[in-house]
């Protein structure tokens, strides 16, 4: 894909135009509430660390989409402060597709089901 937006996204079925469905209230983005004390290998600092995802084109571009988006997914859920990035690997070239506003978790759950589902090398930089 060349645009880089491979990965079609829809609103977050919780937050559409910045409010909330449940209640109609403003929501806030990028914020918590509550402290998160599921993910203990979220560094302690609060800095976020980058998740960088080497998935390797198969040819067949409706298979590649259907990953891709499916890996997205994974990666999004649960949603948390970290950033990913997702790099396509086709015939010695590369292309790098960013999600500046998409966040994720990074944890030992997420690179074990990654590596293990979709068969993806995984990094993890602090």
């Amino acid at each position: 894909p060349a645009n880089g937006d491979a990965a079609a996204k829809a609103p977050n079925a919780e937050e559409t135009n910045g409010m909330s469905k449940s209640n109609g209230t403003p929501t806030s983005k990028g914020t918590s509430t509550s402290k998160d004390t599921s993910h203990p290998e979220s560094p302690a600092n609060g800095n976020t660390r980058r998740l960088a995802v080497s998935f390797r084109r198969s040819g067949d571009l409706d298979r590649d989409m259907f990953r891709l988006r499916e890996l997205y997914e994974c990666i999004r859920d649960p949603r948390g402060r970290d950033q990913f990035v997702i790099q396509l690997d086709s015939k010695g070239e590369a292309v790098t597709l960013t999600f500046p506003d998409d966040l994720c978790t990074i944890n030992e759950r997420l690179t074990r089901e990654l590596v293990k589902h979709f068969r993806v090398d995984v990094k993890v930089e602090e």
